[in-house]
């Protein structure tokens, strides 16, 4: 009798159960796999859907049920997304399993979880999430756009140092010009040579400055890369060490970190360097012999980088909002309030961090760790 009694609760949750589902605000489906007989998943079969599917996918119950998805939907398998591999280790393997998908017959995206109570079949419900993801690639090509306009805004400040930059194996080149053309009837072969050398060198300096303006300069891809940390910070001081000269400020380098392979983009983290360059040259406001010091090395499985000034130093108070959006220490005028607030979304987008300590009248420190890219 009591057995009798469960069963029929039972029975009778199952169908409040599917009820539920069948008038739920949600799109759900009820579907069987489709083994090929290396038992593979090779298609699956709509038994049910509730009328929330219908409107979410448009395909109607009249039109599918009973029928294998590969006929409902020819091309659903024309995307780089697997549905029927991925309902298939549900439906055999019980396991249950939430993602987020663009489903390319319908033109949207959807939010699924799928799930399975018994073998060879597998449930699945569906929350359109179109309308979010719009939204968030809005906001990505927003903030792609800012970071891409904070430096060209850094490239400004830099014109006149690069300037002169440029200008010095210029003069070179114009010297040799000189000779050459003045004294062709008596030069003799070696000098010729001599003078052609300083040329080529000359010339050979302005491409790698200009070579380096053009990387920093261009928009860059999101997709991470293997990266070359120590790489990126030696092409970045090879068009920035002559304009913080000439403002006498020196810029020394100790890389001596063994483990230095980054997972980044180098574009971006080339701006973080040039910006937190620019951040510490700023700290040298009415000072002379100013130094920057470029430090890295590993510390567990993080790559440290450490950029530390003897400038002037950030008061206390300013610290713990120092990377917040449109927060500046610098006089009106001379600075956005972004630098920073940008250096740390594109150091946490690679997976690492950032922090800062500071002492007023001594310096500031400012320190990243990122993950050592581990080759797989």
């Amino acid at each position: 009798m009591k057995e009798y009694l469960f069963n029929g609760d039972q029975k009778m949750e199952d169908l409040f159960y599917k009820k539920m589902l069948m008038t739920a605000p949600f799109g759900y489906a009820y579907h069987r796999i489709i083994l090929d007989r290396n038992q593979n998943p090779v298609d699956y079969e709509f038994i049910e859907i509730n009328e929330e599917f219908e409107k979410l996918t448009g395909l109607k119950a009249a039109n599918i049920l009973g029928k294998t998805v590969k006929t409902v939907l020819p091309d659903i398998s024309d995307g780089e997304f697997d549905w029927i591999k991925h309902y298939g280790n549900v439906a055999i393997n019980g396991e249950r399993t939430e993602f987020e998908q663009y489903a390319l017959p319908q033109d949207k995206w959807f939010s699924v979880q799928a799930y399975s109570s018994k073998k060879y079949f597998f449930s699945t419900i569906f929350i359109d999430i179109t309308k979010r993801k719009q939204v968030e690639n809005e906001k990505q090509q927003m903030q792609a756009e800012l970071f891409h306009a904070s430096k060209l805004a850094t490239l400004g400040t830099l014109a006149a140092g690069v300037a002169h930059e440029i200008n010095n194996p210029l003069a070179i080149i114009v010297g040799a010009v000189d000779i050459i053309e003045g004294r062709h009837e008596n030069l003799e072969a070696q000098d010729l040579l001599k003078s052609t050398q300083m040329i080529r060198t000359a010339v050979d300096r302005i491409s790698l400055i200009v070579k380096g303006l053009k990387t920093y300069a261009r928009k860059d891809m999101e997709n991470c890369i293997d990266v070359d940390a120590h790489a990126v910070i030696n092409e970045t001081l090879l068009f920035l060490r002559g304009v913080y000269k000439k403002e006498n400020i020196e810029i020394k380098t100790k890389l001596d970190a063994p483990y230095f392979r980054i997972c980044a983009s180098k574009g971006k983290f080339q701006q973080v360097i040039v910006n937190l360059l620019n951040n510490a040259k700023d700290a040298f406001t009415n000072r002379r012999n100013g130094l920057i010091q470029i430090v890295t090395q590993t510390c567990d499985r993080y790559l440290v980088i450490e950029i530390i000034d003897n400038g002037v130093g950030i008061p206390a108070d300013c610290l713990a909002k120092l990377f917040d959006p449109f927060f500046t220490t610098k006089a009106p005028g001379k600075g956005t309030g972004l630098g920073l607030s940008i250096c740390q979304s594109i150091i946490e987008s690679f997976g690492g961090e950032i922090s800062v300590t500071s002492k007023t009248g001594t310096g500031s420190t400012f320190k990243i760790k990122l993950p050592i890219h581990q080759d797989k």
